[in-house]
């Protein structure tokens, strides 16, 4: 996702929380009604700077980002990369084809 995009969907989240609490706050004072549209209006205000000065946050889990950090694109493009089991895991051993049943190597 672009930083654009990521900071639209971070501004329509404020703006979803500030219009929950407003919401909930129908019949209270309209200074306390104030209060919650100025802490989003400087929320908002503060987003772009928040967003370069801190670190992101990765919700997802690692396998979901390989595809050039875009979690539908690699569920999409790989899916058989979720499925197989973890590379480090240990393979079988595969059988020697010169060598016949019951027969063994030497350790040399």
């Amino acid at each position: 996702m672009t930083a654009l995009t990521l900071l639209l969907l971070k501004t329509l989240l404020i703006f979803a929380a500030a219009g929950l609490v407003l919401f909930a706050q129908r019949r209270a004072s309209a200074a306390a009604r104030h209060l919650v549209c100025l802490l989003t209006l400087a929320a908002l205000l503060a987003l772009p700077l928040l967003s370069v000065a801190l670190p992101g946050w990765r919700l997802l889990p690692g396998f979901a980002m390989s595809a050039q950090n875009n979690p539908v694109g690699a569920l999409l493009a790989a899916p058989s990369e979720i499925i197989s089991p973890h590379p480090l895991s240990p393979s079988p051993p595969s059988p020697n084809p010169k060598s016949k049943p019951g027969q063994t190597r030497p350790l040399a």
